[in-house]
């Protein structure tokens, strides 16, 4: 009997581990503008403190973030054939334009800026490119982005406030038509205060926000990747943003237990006397023991867990 040929190649499966060997972008100390729009509060918290390792993409993931990295190179080379002016460099750095909200705390590098858009032509436009699926191009088409991709909306109202902008337009490519659109989106103040307020408050936040859902099945929980901690009692990662000592000030991060500012190395290493953000841990607090720099929780199951210097090789 002849042999069944492979499904996949090898050089597609090589292709394939190669990027999956790639690794994972490191915690990011900011909350970005380009995920701010995301639903849940608590996730963003999560992401925030470093409570979890960094998201990890598969290849075909990686795959469309650099084909949509490409695009956008060939969509302002059209933007600027059609008499478009696009600066997609901030002419004071030679590098993207970036925008920095509260202190730093929220960031974001848009995709440029457009003036001479044939709408209207003397408005300077904030320019953001993004590459869709036919389902997601035609959900676009029909209700706009504020409604097809609130996350995006979120994105360029960020970006419009930072940089002093009072119109967006949004470019996007259907990937498997090769059509291009284009939105004109106007800013809206009260919206970006109302996103840059809620981007200070999970930021500042040492209390633990709801879940966006109590259902571990929940479309937007499945695939989470602080599934584990949110919803099964996953222990949290040591670092000094998860540790009850430390907290994020107008100045940065600090340490109140050792008397010391808090760079991002440092953070990242945390301390031998880690004590967890009790929302951090899925129990409930019933002691504290300040000279054993001690915190002792009951835990789901029944169980008592003392935190400490002694708890540093296990976890609750």
């Amino acid at each position: 009997m002849a042999a069944l040929p492979q499904l996949r190649s090898g050089t597609a499966l090589a292709i394939d581990a190669a990027l999956e060997a790639i690794m994972p972008d490191p915690l990011s100390p900011v909350l970005r503008c380009s995920g701010l729009g995301e639903s849940c509060d608590r996730r963003l918290w999560y992401a925030f403190r470093w409570a979890h390792e960094p998201e990890r993409f598969g290849a075909r993931i990686r795959r469309i973030f650099a084909n949509g990295h490409d695009r956008e190179t060939r969509i302002v080379a059209m933007l600027k054939a059609a008499g478009i002016d696009v600066q997609d460099r901030d002419p004071a750095t030679g590098k993207q334009w970036r925008v920095e909200l509260i202190d730093g705390v929220l960031t974001g590098s848009c995709d440029g800026i457009a003036t001479g858009v044939p709408e209207a032509p003397v408005t300077p436009h904030l320019l953001e490119i993004k590459t869709m699926n036919r389902e997601r191009w035609d959900a676009w088409r029909r209700k706009g982005v504020r409604v097809s991709d609130p996350k995006y909306f979120v994105q360029v109202q960020l970006y419009m406030h930072g940089l002093g902008l009072d119109r967006a337009l949004f470019v996007a490519e259907n990937q498997d038509t090769k059509e291009i659109e284009a939105e004109r989106i106007v800013y809206e103040p009260a919206f970006a205060l109302a996103q840059i307020e809620r981007a200070r408050r999970i930021a500042f936040s040492e209390a633990l926000p709801p879940r966006i859902n109590d259902s571990p099945d929940w479309y937007e929980c499945r695939f989470c990747p602080a599934r584990d901690l949110c919803h099964h009692g996953a222990p949290a990662m040591r670092n000094c943003r998860t540790c009850l000592a430390s907290s994020l000030t107008e100045g940065g991060w600090g340490c109140a237990r050792h008397g010391v500012d808090l760079d991002e190395h440092d953070q990242g290493e945390g301390c031998p006397v880690h004590l967890y953000l009790p929302p951090l841990v899925a129990g409930e607090q019933i002691d504290a023991d300040e000279a054993a720099g001690t915190v002792t929780y009951r835990m789901a199951d029944g169980m008592t867990w003392v935190d400490g210097p002694q708890a540093m090789q296990e976890q609750p």
